[in-house]
């Protein structure tokens, strides 16, 4: 049996903020937001509770920066880039720096 503390997510998210249970400080971590994150057992399983009250469960082989960028997401921390598709085409804009569109619009 090998034991997963999830020590890499505890820190991650103490920097982002978030802080301790008094009882638990390693195990249970609350953000402002309403967000909860736990550990369920020594296999490193963890759960994440949303504010919105969606309930995501992880594995424990599930990868500590995925599990991070989840809790930093249900607590509005974490905004992903989105491209806003606005043209014909379909193209995003602005374009990615790989798309052909992109060289038309530099050039004069």
């Amino acid at each position: 049996m090998t034991w997963n503390s999830r020590l890499d997510v505890v820190e991650a998210l103490e920097a982002a903020g978030w802080t301790g249970d008094e009882d638990r400080p390693l195990e249970i971590l609350r953000h402002s937001s309403g967000a909860v994150w736990a550990v369920t057992n020594e296999y490193g399983d963890c759960g994440l509770d949303c504010p919105g009250g969606a309930v995501v469960e992880f594995p424990g082989d599930a990868l500590d920066p995925v599990v991070i960028a989840a809790c930093l997401a249900a607590a509005g921390q974490l905004t992903p880039a989105v491209d806003v598709v606005c043209d014909r085409e379909g193209h995003a804009v602005p374009h990615s720096r790989t798309c052909p569109a992109r060289e038309l619009e530099a050039t004069p």
